[in-house]
């Protein structure tokens, strides 16, 4: 009778391939947001500004990257796979 309950229950969205999205403003006054990408590859680079400051670049294998961010911040971020192209995302903290 349960497996009735899953039938009726709505589905779930996906998580999206990109986080934050590009454009999004976080209704937060500051700490950590954590970037995430669904793109091929194994390793890739990651930078993070905050207007025009470079404020943290790392290489890692993971598919994520925790980040602290401040209210009234403005953030650029680019992600790229070894062997790609970087893909170029913003998003604002309010």
């Amino acid at each position: 009778m349960i497996w009735w309950l899953f039938l009726l229950a709505p589905e779930l969205p996906n998580r999206p391939d990109l986080y934050p999205p590009d454009g999004c403003i976080l209704l937060q006054r500051s700490g950590r947001v954590t970037l995430r990408w669904k793109l091929p590859g194994r390793k890739f680079e990651v930078r993070l500004w905050n207007d025009d400051a470079l404020v943290a670049q790392v290489k890692t294998t993971d598919a994520s990257f925790p980040v602290t961010v401040t209210s009234g911040g403005r953030y650029r971020w680019t992600v790229t796979p070894m062997d790609g192209k970087p893909r170029r995302h913003a998003f604002s903290v309010a």
